[in-house]
């Protein structure tokens, strides 16, 4: 369990990180973890830190099975087409399906 923070942390668009601080619950089949993305200075995967455990407010929260979530960045397949689903208002919604390539923040 160590590496899977890492893992997921590796997983997250740089270039889609968003302006102001952002806390997502991922709710995985492997775990619940704390994905927080803060608006400090310096390089850009500074700013992005993934712990074990669940938010105590999380702006949005993000349920289902980490391979469906690569299997949809991958392009395999549509969210629509999985069992993951994204909680949270829209502006959220669309900050975590950009973080991780998860296609249209609209799609259920």
């Amino acid at each position: 369990m160590h590496l899977l923070p890492d893992a997921i942390r590796s997983t997250v668009k740089l270039e889609a990180l968003p302006n102001r601080p952002f806390t997502a619950h991922l709710g995985l089949d492997v775990g619940d973890f704390t994905l927080a993305v803060t608006t400090e200075s310096g390089p850009l995967i500074e700013r992005v830190q993934v712990t074990p455990g669940a938010p105590d407010r999380p702006d949005v929260t993000v349920r289902g099975s980490i391979l469906e979530v690569l299997w949809v960045r991958r392009g395999d397949t549509t969210r629509a087409e999985t069992g993951l689903t994204i909680e949270g208002a829209p502006r959220h919604v669309a900050a975590v399906t950009q973080l991780f390539g998860l296609g249209d923040p609209t799609e259920q």
